[in-house]
């Protein structure tokens, strides 16, 4: 299996298919050429996403993830997959 840096956090990632995530970040690439391996943003450019926090009280904040386009709602159930196990001081 072939290996290539990650784009976000340069991790080597096994590249095995056209759509690959890092596993140490998770990041989400496609591969846009085989050889030499090229890797781009594996989303889509109609996709946007916002990211705030809001402080409700002190030491309370809210975090908002906005998102639209054809991914939002995929996008939407990637961050908060990860953002479960997440535990925020």
């Amino acid at each position: 299996m072939a290996k290539e840096e990650c784009i976000s956090c340069r991790a080597l990632i096994d590249i095995s298919d056209d759509i690959v995530e890092c596993e140490a970040c998770g990041a989400v690439m496609s591969v846009a050429g085989w050889r030499p391996f090229q890797l781009r943003n594996g989303h889509s450019q109609d996709t946007i996403v916002a990211v705030t926090f809001v402080k409700l009280v002190p030491h309370n904040y809210e975090l908002i993830i906005m998102a639209a386009g054809t991914n939002a709602s995929g996008l939407r159930d990637k961050v908060s997959n990860k953002l479960k196990n997440v535990h925020f001081l």
